[in-house]
């Protein structure tokens, strides 16, 4: 190995290229609260996107086109017109895996009505989002929230979280259940139960067949 030279000429050695105790003191300090305070500013940014402040009804909801789970596209545009669902869900919410049942037989039971449901994957690796989906037979389509862009326009405060958004894609209303604690900077919220998802679907249908008399909705059958 040849070794470099310092400004005089001199041969500088591997002792002599060692950091100084002052330098090394102050890398230890900037290990101490720089790296500390840079983890702390990523967890922030999560919670406070779970602060966000809870959507107004009658609001206009956010347009996107997203990627799905498991591929293709998905627009909001495709979604006007009926009453839609959405669902922020993660693979490791324990809440989400309780209501994904739930979500999938209530879609089936008003799919004939033209209701649509559709699921938001947040900050979730491809891999796992595509078990989960495959793990609880989900037919309806989830879109890619990589960053968690579109869980922010939205408000959410966390998840599972589930927005009503009626023909007229405005914010009908929204179902979650109690905080359960956190994770990975986000809220764990409760899961929603499959009678507040068919209440407040019945009720979107009610509320576009009052609105339009010709038009022939109403509440769903079965259970």
């Amino acid at each position: 190995m040849v070794d470099q030279l310092d400004a005089a000429g001199t041969p500088r050695t591997a002792a002599s290229r060692t950091l100084s105790p002052n330098v090394r003191r102050r890398l230890r300090v900037l290990a101490f609260i720089v790296v500390p305070a840079l983890f702390m500013g990523v967890l922030a940014v999560g919670l406070i996107r779970t602060e966000a402040p809870k959507v107004r009804q009658g609001a206009v909801a956010p347009d996107f086109s997203l990627p799905t789970v498991g591929g293709g596209t998905l627009s909001s545009s495709g979604l006007k017109g009926a009453p839609v669902v959405i669902n922020f869900w993660a693979s490791w919410c324990d809440p989400c895996n309780q209501e994904a049942p739930d979500l999938q037989a209530t879609w089936k039971q008003y799919e004939a009505k033209g209701v649509r449901v559709v699921g938001v994957d947040y900050e979730d690796r491809p891999v796992d989002a595509q078990a989960f989906v495959g793990k609880y037979g989900i037919t309806y389509p989830s879109v890619v929230d990589t960053g968690g862009e579109l869980a922010t326009r939205f408000g959410v405060r966390g998840v599972p979280e589930t927005f009503f958004v009626d023909a007229q894609f405005r914010f009908f209303s929204i179902g979650q259940g109690q905080e359960q604690g956190s994770r990975f900077g986000t809220r764990i919220l409760g899961a929603v139960s499959r009678p507040q998802l068919k209440s407040q679907i019945d009720a979107m249908l009610a509320a576009a067949s009052s609105s339009n008399p010709g038009s022939h909705s109403g509440s769903a059958g079965g259970t």
